[in-house]
């Protein structure tokens, strides 16, 4: 074992991996961030080293070396979509934890369901970040735009709907397809051995999310002896909610939280008809929603929340 193994204790060091490996911080530098002009017995005994000492970058380390601050962009769908607006909310909410962690961020929105504004607003962001943030319709000129993004070097990640044969590296999102099935399940379960058709809403099946869900959602329920009936469109509801909760902290910055939200929006009756108007059936949906939420919340930065 060598002299450096034994007295290392706690967390190795760039230096610690330099001297394992016998060489210049610069060399481990070079070859832990995959960069031409190292020999292959050199790569192969900082590699070596890396593993021995079991040396993992520190981040803090890393963003004290930034000359700036990382710029991150988030590229939202314009509109009042609930989920959405939580999305802007908690970006502004943590802007001290990023402001600590040498990262600065901005919400955009764009109409995400056109493909040629979606593309520009992308485009639009070159010089303005370092990692794009995108809820993203796949789309030919979305994906090409996404592209160009990643030849210039800025790093994108698509958000809860994906455009996977972009070259963007990461995607944030549920398996929409599985929660598509999950959802058909729960109609099998709840309507029984009742036989009949049933009627899909979706926003839009040009986002991928919408129609990987509605695709899981149709596999299953084909196999329960049922038939779909998709129908796109959009509408604006009005109602109201009245909720209730508790929360309650815990270890300095985390905390659990129960919460109960009651939301009616009325009901509302469907028409549906075939291309030449002729009526072949009629529904009618109740909108309640009743809503139980058990969380755990942890927050960053925070100093701990009083009991």
């Amino acid at each position: 074992m060598s002299s450096t193994l034994k007295r290392h204790v706690g967390r190795a060091t760039l230096s610690d991996v330099a001297r394992e490996a016998d060489v210049s911080e610069a060399t481990v530098d070079r070859v832990l961030n995959k960069r031409a002009g190292v020999h292959a017995r050199s790569i192969a005994r900082v590699n070596e080293a890396v593993d021995r000492l079991n040396y993992r970058p520190d981040p803090a380390a890393a963003r004290l070396a930034r000359p700036h601050p990382h710029r991150v962009s988030f590229l939202l769908p314009s509109g009042t979509n609930n989920f959405v607006a939580m999305l802007r909310e908690q970006v502004g909410a943590n802007r001290d934890w990023m402001t600590d962690h040498r990262v600065t961020a901005q919400t955009l929105e764009v109409d995400v369901f056109e493909p040629q504004r979606l593309a520009s607003g992308i485009l639009a962001l070159k010089g303005q970040c370092e990692t794009a943030v995108v809820m993203a319709l796949d789309h030919p000129l979305v994906q090409a735009a996404i592209d160009e993004l990643v030849d210039m070097g800025i790093g994108v990640v698509t958000l809860v709907s994906d455009v996977p044969k972009s070259r963007r590296q990461h995607f944030v999102g549920i398996d929409n397809v599985a929660a598509g099935r999950t959802a058909a399940t729960l109609i099998g379960r709840f309507a029984g051995r009742s036989k009949g058709e049933v009627g899909v809403i979706v926003g839009s099946l040009s986002l991928r999310d919408h129609a990987e869900r509605n695709f899981g959602f149709s596999q299953v329920i084909a196999g329960l002896g049922s038939s779909s009936e998709t129908l796109r469109g959009s509408a604006l509801h009005t109602g109201y909610l009245a909720g209730a909760g508790v929360e309650y902290a815990f270890l300095g910055n985390w905390s659990a939280k129960l919460e109960y939200n009651y939301l009616d929006f009325g009901d509302r009756d469907l028409i549906f008809t075939t291309p030449a108007g002729l009526v072949t059936g009629t529904a009618n949906y109740d909108q309640q929603v009743h809503l139980v939420k058990l969380g755990i919340n942890y927050r960053f930065g925070a100093a701990g929340l009083g009991r």
